[in-house]
């Protein structure tokens, strides 16, 4: 007696023929797969990081320039005008020392006429006053010193510079003078003011990032 014949591989009622190796098909309509999306949490965290640092920074800036940014003019402006008796300031002729350089201011004067190297006279916008100054090195290297070193405040704090005016074309005016270490130099520094103003303070200041030395005027 014979042995019916084994029938095929998988269905045999008309459907499809899949080899045994080769697993079964997707799911037809199915979406392909997505890859997997990247977690944005560390990029987060780090520009939040970095947001926070530039915060803390313009903070400690902004403290900074508010309690003691201001310019050296600034700070040598405070008392003046106020009647603080706390800080006893030198007067005309007494030396002071900023930085590298020691200035004596030996007298003040408004009101003074002055005259270039042909005898013209050099008109003012307002008035002219005259401030004689000895400069001297007090520092282990040579130094240049020019008038505009030295400032006027007057009694509403209101800063003064020295007159570009008679840089140049004035005798005795003390412009960008190189002087050694123990040397010095005696000159006149003359500052166009308004009329009726009287400078009460001068700041010395013997370098760009040097604190101001203050004389009292009065």
């Amino acid at each position: 007696m014979s042995n019916a014949p084994h029938p095929p591989n998988g269905p045999t009622n008309g459907g499809p023929q899949y080899g045994p190796s080769y697993g079964q098909p997707p799911h037809p309509g199915a979406p392909p797969p997505q890859p997997a999306k990247k977690k944005p949490g560390c990029f987060l965290i780090g520009c939040l990081g970095l947001v926070a640092v530039v915060l803390v920074v313009g903070i400690v800036m902004a403290v900074a320039l508010s309690t003691g940014g201001g310019t050296v003019a600034e700070e040598g402006r405070q008392g003046v005008g106020n009647g603080s008796a706390e800080e006893s300031l030198p007067k005309l002729g007494t030396a002071v020392v900023s930085g590298s350089l020691e200035f004596t201011l030996s007298s003040l004067e408004c009101g003074v006429t002055v005259k270039d190297v042909t005898g013209s006279e050099v008109e003012p916008q307002g008035q002219f006053c005259k401030v004689d100054v000895t400069i001297k090195n007090v520092g282990k290297q040579e130094a240049t010193v020019d008038q505009s070193a030295i400032k006027l405040i007057d009694a509403d704090e209101i800063e003064y510079a020295a007159s570009d005016d008679t840089l140049v074309m004035v005798e005795d005016t003390i412009f960008y003078e190189q002087v050694n270490p123990g040397n010095s130099i005696a000159g006149i520094a003359y500052f166009d003011i308004p009329e009726g103003v009287t400078p009460v303070l001068a700041l010395c200041q013997g370098g760009f990032l040097e604190t101001a030395a203050k004389v009292d005027l009065t």
